[in-house]
Parts: C-alpha cells; sequence; structure tokens
C-alpha cells in the first residue's frame, strides 16, 4: 500500500493470495523502484522489485536461504 503524508491516496500495489508471506519493504533513493521480501523458494523470504506504481514485480532471489530486511543503501 501507498499513502500520502496526509493520509490521502491510499493505493493497494500488490494482490497476493491469501496466506502470503509479505515482509519489510524500502524505495530506491530516486522513489522510482520498490524492493520487498516475500514468501519464496523452501518456504523462506525471497526478494523482489517492482516500479513504485506497483508494476514489474520481478524475483531477485530465489534460494532456500532467508531473505528479508532489504535496503537499497545509502543514496548517491
Amino acid at each position: 500500500m501507498t499513502v500520502e503524508p496526509d493520509g490521502t491516496g491510499l493505493r493497494q500495489l500488490t494482490h497476493f493470495p491469501d496466506g502470503t508471506l509479505v515482509l519489510s519493504a524500502s524505495y530506491s533513493a530516486d522513489g522510482r523502484w520498490i524492493v520487498y521480501a516475500r514468501g519464496g523458494a523452501a518456504g523462506n523470504a525471497d526478494l523482489y522489485t517492482m516500479r513504485a506504481d506497483g508494476t514489474r514485480s520481478r524475483s531477485l532471489t530465489r534460494t532456500s536461504a532467508w531473505d528479508s530486511a532489504p535496503d537499497w543503501g545509502p543514496g548517491m
């Protein structure tokens, strides 16, 4: 979900089946992309990216390790 600082403009970005594990997320420094963690391989979390409007969701990792708490790091 995204929302404006004043609480208006609530919008759902993703649509997953009930029971899908969705964890933390982080915006890119330019605000154009989001990296997020959700349930993936072997029941553990994997990382995905998508545009800030919710389109173009793509898998980054597919491992048996637990990948979560993504962060783009310091802005350049």
